[in-house]
């Protein structure tokens, strides 16, 4: 009996423990993605302002 219930403790902890990590990873790299992202978005809006100012200056 003090088997089963050892067993079935460590089976509570691993199902309250791993989900937890998962979804910090999970939202970890939600995040980053969001940032590069966002980063990959300014550089090209930046590139786009650059080239047009450039192209009216030239004109």
């Amino acid at each position: 009996k003090a088997n089963v219930k050892n067993v079935a403790l460590l089976e509570k902890q691993l199902k309250v423990s791993p989900p937890r990590q998962r979804t910090n990873w999970l939202l970890l790299a939600a995040l980053l993605g969001v940032l590069i992202l966002v980063v990959i978005a300014s550089i090209a809006i930046s590139i786009s302002i650059l080239n047009w100012l450039l192209g009216a200056l030239q004109l």
